[in-house]
């Protein structure tokens, strides 16, 4: 049973393959004032607990769903320890997640208040895109060869599932765009969701500047 007070707020799921720009969606929410929460870390953490020695993606494909119950976990002590100076919850956004049930779950666990839901957008872009931004990233030097890069991370991104929740997502936004546009495309939807976000040039004009009093970023 989800502890009291859980639902106040609704949950925002941002998925998609490696290097798809999750991190600077959630990047934007974190500066209105929500929460984020990255799954990948959590399961990365338990990885280097549980089985340091056997390779990650490996050991990962191996754990099905085992991950459900302890990310789940995870967010609602997120959401729980991190409360607004008014005692309401933060709104949440996850990224990270590679499996539908795993989404489900936490749905299920926390359903949102009446008459709303839990959002769920994917991310897609083009594989070579992929595999440049990759290159770029200077916290996951990149030797691969495309091929290489397609085998082991978009491989591995297919083999856990992601399929299925662009499948099921409620918004799919392509990202091999300039930002501006991406994020444009992406705070237009939560609008029409009912989301009352600022206007992405304030955010672009003044990316060091908070929205918000909260500035918290858990890595569970």
């Amino acid at each position: 049973m989800a502890p009291r007070g859980a639902m106040n707020k609704r949950m925002i799921f941002i998925a998609g393959a490696h290097n798809t720009g999750k991190t600077t969606l959630a990047e934007y929410l974190k500066k209105c004032g929500f929460l984020h929460v990255e799954t990948s870390e959590i399961v990365r953490n338990k990885h280097q607990e549980l089985a340091p020695d056997i390779e990650f993606h490996q050991w990962a494909s191996e754990q099905g769903h085992g991950f459900d119950g302890f990310i789940m976990e995870s967010v609602l002590k997120a959401r729980a320890t991190v409360e607004n100076s008014n005692g309401e919850l933060k709104d949440v956004v996850i990224t990270g997640n590679r499996q539908l049930t795993g989404i489900n779950y936490v749905c299920k666990q926390v359903p949102p208040l009446a008459n709303t839901d839990h959002l769920v957008v994917f991310l897609n872009a083009n594989e070579r895109i992929l595999f440049e931004r990759q290159k770029q990233r200077k916290d996951r030097p990149c030797s691969l060869t495309f091929e290489e890069f397609r085998e082991r991370f978009l491989g591995y991104d297919q083999a856990m599932g992601i399929e299925k929740i662009k499948e099921a997502a409620h918004c799919i936004v392509y990202t091999d765009k300039p930002k501006e546009m991406v994020l444009s495309e992406f705070v237009g939807f939560l609008r029409e969701k009912g989301y009352s976000l600022p206007l992405v040039e304030s955010i672009l004009s003044n990316p060091e500047t908070e929205l918000s009093n909260h500035k918290e970023r858990l890595s569970l």
